[in-house]
């Protein structure tokens, strides 16, 4: 108790009698019982808590860091189709900024956008929770180029995709077609 008032949730460390130190969290409060004058604490051991939270914290930051940086698209997308968000690379091959596509259809996004093949490709991955093919793609300045697409649903239902420009790929079999 602190001059008469109550703690509550005050954390700080306990070391155990195996040296070994734990995060708690503490609460306290004085009990009158009859002509008696009590202290009431609890303490609780977050240790593990505490370690669950700095786990996600450092896995979040090596995603952020994966997302950010890597040199193909990347996109997360709802299932309704509508972009959430979007790495530096994605918006650089669209040639728009990230604000500007956050919250666009993904069929804006592609050359070819059929509502009902987009659909049924939705459709397919919902089902299969994975998804892989070729589309053209669209930039903001109306040129086209083609990628590979792979896309998969995430657990909370959003869908992940990473873009792959093959561009040049396709020339060079449209060469040794000819």
């Amino acid at each position: 108790l602190r001059d008469g008032r109550p703690v509550r949730d005050f954390e700080g460390t306990l070391r155990a009698r195996s040296n070994a130190e734990r995060s708690v969290r503490f609460s306290a409060d004085r009990l009158i019982l009859g002509d008696s004058d009590y202290a009431i604490a609890v303490i609780h051991d977050v240790s593990e808590a505490r370690a669950a939270a700095r786990a996600l914290a450092a896995s979040e930051r090596r995603y952020r860091t994966l997302f950010d940086h890597a040199l193909d698209p990347i996109a997360l997308i709802s299932r309704e189709g509508r972009i959430l968000e979007s790495n530096p690379a994605f918006c650089k091959v669209l040639g728009e900024s990230c604000e500007a596509i956050v919250g666009r259809s993904v069929l804006t996004v592609f050359d070819d956008s059929d509502a009902e093949r987009e659909a049924g490709r939705l459709a397919y991955l919902l089902e299969h929770g994975m998804s892989r093919g070729e589309r053209r793609v669209r930039r903001t300045d109306g040129s086209t180029f083609d990628v590979e697409v792979s896309a998969w649903l995430l657990p909370d239902g959003n869908i992940q995709t990473i873009a792959r420009d093959i561009s040049a790929r396709k020339r060079g079999e449209a060469l040794t077609r000819k």
